[in-house]
């Protein structure tokens, strides 16, 4: 579960929210989350039709907010992997298999 400033909930499985090259945002696996998408869907335009109670386009705030907590989570998974490749190249250098030149060390090797 996702929760906004705004108070909306997004109920993603394991907490899983992606985008596609088309700016459409999903969450879980399988989930379609049409109101957060860049573009307003003609699916989307219907929906809101039929139920405007339920249905209700997120605000550019709402999808400004979820794209800082998304973008967030990426960096924490993008340190934890810099961290590990810090980590190898440095076992690996000592053991001296690598050059420091691998490492991007100016003026080295």
């Amino acid at each position: 579960m996702v929760t906004l400033k705004s108070g909306r909930e997004i109920d993603a499985n394991r907490g899983l929210i992606g985008i596609d090259e088309d700016g459409e945002v999903a969450s879980g696996y399988d989930e379609r989350l049409s109101e957060f998408d860049q573009v307003m869907s003609d699916n989307l335009k219907s929906l809101i039709e039929d139920d405007p109670q339920f249905y209700k386009r997120a605000t550019p705030a709402e999808r400004i907010e979820l794209a800082d907590i998304m973008i967030e989570r990426w960096i924490k998974y993008k340190q934890v992997a810099l961290v590990e490749l810090a980590d190898n190249a440095m076992d690996t250098r000592n053991l001296g298999l690598l050059g420091s030149s691998a490492l991007g060390v100016p003026g080295e090797d």
